[in-house]
């Protein structure tokens, strides 16, 4: 992404290997976590045993290497054949605006899919992160535990399904007052 003035605007990525390597280079540093409601100082430091790091890593690795062949998949079937090329019409002959307007469709609807699936590659990174970090399973709220039903459900979560709750119901107020 490129930042303008304060401001981050996609750059223009074409291909699944482009945007894998716009994904890594924009990965931020892994930071250590520090509650933002931090008890007591004297609090002991919460963290996952290796086994479940591990185990989280190749969860985590499983699931990018998935995204990778989709959006290899969405990049070779999609985005790149038209409806004559898909038709094997090579012909210079136009074809009828209903077939444009309908490529054009799927076409969109493929690139909304690959934005999706390259925010979720992000957020895979960032967990790797934090597992390489051996902060992976703390919830940045709180800094209590994640419980590991909510991590191998969601392996990308920051959060524990408490502090997740209250976050999403004060942006609930927030909207609607």
């Amino acid at each position: 992404m490129k930042k303008t003035a304060g401001k981050e605007t996609p750059s223009k990525v074409t291909t699944v290997k482009e945007a894998v390597k716009e994904v890594s280079k924009e990965k931020p540093k892994p930071k250590a976590i520090v509650p933002e409601e931090a008890s007591a100082p004297s609090a002991p430091r919460v963290r996952m045993g290796k086994p479940e790091l591990k185990f989280f890593e190749n969860l985590l690795n499983e699931k990018k290497e998935t995204l990778i062949q989709e959006l290899g998949y969405l990049e070779d079937n999609t985005m790149r054949l038209n409806s004559k090329e898909g038709a094997g019409d090579l012909s210079s002959h136009a074809y009828h605006l209903a077939d444009h307007a309908t490529e054009t469709q799927d076409r969109e609807q493929a690139f909304h899919m690959a934005s999706r699936e390259g925010k979720y590659l992000f957020y895979i990174e960032e967990a790797l992160d934090r597992v390489r970090a051996g902060t992976f399973g703390v919830c940045k709220k709180c800094g209590k535990l994640i419980p590991k039903a909510r991590l191998e459900a969601v392996p990308t979560a920051k959060m524990c399904i408490d502090c997740k709750t209250k976050q999403e119901r004060a942006a609930e107020a927030a909207s609607a007052g």
